[in-house]
């Protein structure tokens, strides 16, 4: 049966009918049942031609070339269909990723972003205006240094959002221009989404073989006539619409292959994204210790200290990574 879209919702709430995996499974399986019937039929017609002309010598030698003809067209039909089999891997694996995508990552991420803004939104209630002291100005330093942070992951887990819906999004065009294609040349087996109705009947009928009335037609047929009789005419219609599917395939590898360049530069946004929240991060842990006393590199001048970053010579802290400098907290990688 020819595929049905499947519904999707997005986190914006729209609802979209895309067209995974199972629907181009069965477009394929739609069109491969038409070459096997196609196949069957055209060998079985040209049986009923050698048994119609058994007994005649010139068309038995006719008949011959004939074979010879159509087994060459059944060869190439078998392996122009396992390739189509082929080609279409890729396509029908990339499909099978849109609802999952969808429904799931981009979801995820866009409950992420908005719990992060929710933190930042929230940090005002905290900020407590009414304490004043040394501790109530660091207390709000390390709060605003968290609305920062929070703010700044929230764009992160936006963008992360937004790619995977964007990619998903483009790859169900993808899926959605190969399954016109397969509506356009076979129609559909179905009463679902059908949008061209008599193709399909059409098609079948020209598949279709009588082979009583063939039998008396071979027999009534001249040398001429049976000379020049489409044999294979029905796999060599199938084929022609495996091919220009194939041709698809091709066009659309072609020129649709940004968008595996444009996930690549989604996850270097992030990941240059990410970096920027470190660092930021680093920045304020550094401020945030210099603000309380603590020395994070370098020589200081002044008295000897008898804090935690004093030293047995001349009482300066280290200014190696395992002296006195402050230890700096880094976010997880998303």
């Amino acid at each position: 049966m020819t595929g049905v879209r499947k519904a999707v919702r997005l986190p914006d709430g729209k609802t979209y009918q895309v067209v995974d995996d199972e629907c181009l499974e069965n477009d394929l399986a739609d069109l491969m049942q038409l070459a096997r019937t196609a196949m069957d039929n055209d060998a079985r017609e040209l049986q009923c031609a050698r048994a119609a002309c058994q007994h005649k010598f010139a068309r038995n030698l006719l008949l011959l070339a004939h074979a010879d003809r159509c087994e060459k067209i059944h060869e190439e039909a078998t392996h122009c269909f396992s390739l189509l089999g082929e080609e279409m891997k890729m396509w029908i694996t990339t499909a099978g990723c849109i609802v999952g995508n969808l429904s799931g990552p981009a979801l995820h991420w866009h409950k992420v972003s908005s719990r992060l803004g929710e933190v930042s939104s929230r940090v005002d209630d905290v900020m407590l205006p009414d304490w004043q002291s040394q501790g109530a100005t660091s207390y709000r330093a390390i709060a605003q240094r968290r609305r920062e942070e929070s703010e700044m992951l929230a764009k992160l887990a936006a963008q992360a959002r937004d790619s995977v819906i964007d990619i998903s999004l483009l790859q169900a065009m993808l899926s959605e221009k190969i399954h016109q294609v397969f509506l356009t040349q076979i129609g559909t087996s179905g009463n679902n989404g059908s949008k061209l109705p008599g193709r399909r009947g059409r098609v079948n009928a020209y598949l279709e073989l009588d082979e009583d009335n063939m039998r008396v037609a071979f027999m009534r047929m001249s040398v001429i006539q049976l000379l020049a009789f489409p044999f294979y005419r029905r796999t060599s219609l199938i084929m022609q619409f495996a091919r220009l599917v194939s041709g698809v395939l091709d066009g659309l590898d072609k020129d649709h292959r940004g968008w595996q360049s444009k996930a690549q530069a989604v996850a270097a946004e992030i990941r240059s994204t990410s970096q920027n929240v470190r660092f930021k991060e680093h920045d304020h842990s550094a401020q945030h210790d210099r603000s309380r006393g603590h020395y994070s590199g370098g020589a200081v001048g002044g008295a000897a200290s008898s804090g935690p970053g004093r030293t047995s010579e001349g009482g300066y802290p280290s200014a190696s990574p395992r002296g006195g400098a402050s230890q700096v907290r880094r976010t997880q990688p998303l």
